[in-house]
């Protein structure tokens, strides 16, 4: 599997963006950070072919603690966004954000940040929409 970048979030208290490593493919580098907690992504190409549709798999392992892989694949190339937020719908963190090549893709998500809960990670596109739940035990 060929690495493509690895985003390491920093704390805000404002909830500005910030600027992620820089890529070295063409997924996009900003980051919007809702609270105090911070957390570490890599996202890996699993599969450069073309799917044929959408799809966001279940977090695994699930329950996890603290890290977990979320897979998920996209049938030509647009902007993504995956997004993490709590029980009530507050946003707390985004895993990835940008213009991303048709494929399939998994992200380790390491939320060592975040305190334990029920979390929810929604996939969004142009054309697609989709949401999975998530249990994190410390």
């Amino acid at each position: 599997m060929k690495k493509l970048y690895t985003l390491i979030f920093l704390l805000t208290l404002t909830g500005s963006a910030i600027t992620a490593e820089e890529p070295r493919s063409n997924i996009a580098g900003q980051v919007f950070i809702h609270n105090l907690h911070s957390f570490r992504t890599e996202l890996t190409v699993t599969s450069t072919e073309s799917p044929n549709g959408f799809y966001l798999g279940q977090n695994f392992p699930n329950p996890f603690n603290p890290v977990t892989d979320i897979y998920f694949s996209i049938p030509k190339s647009q902007h993504i966004r995956i997004s993490v937020m709590d029980m009530l719908g507050k946003e707390v963190g985004v895993i990835a954000e940008g213009f991303t090549d048709a494929g399939s893709y998994k992200a380790d998500f390491d939320a060592s940040g975040l305190s334990s809960g029920i979390y929810f990670y929604k996939l969004e596109t142009t054309e697609f929409s989709e949401i999975k739940k998530m249990t994190l035990v410390k």
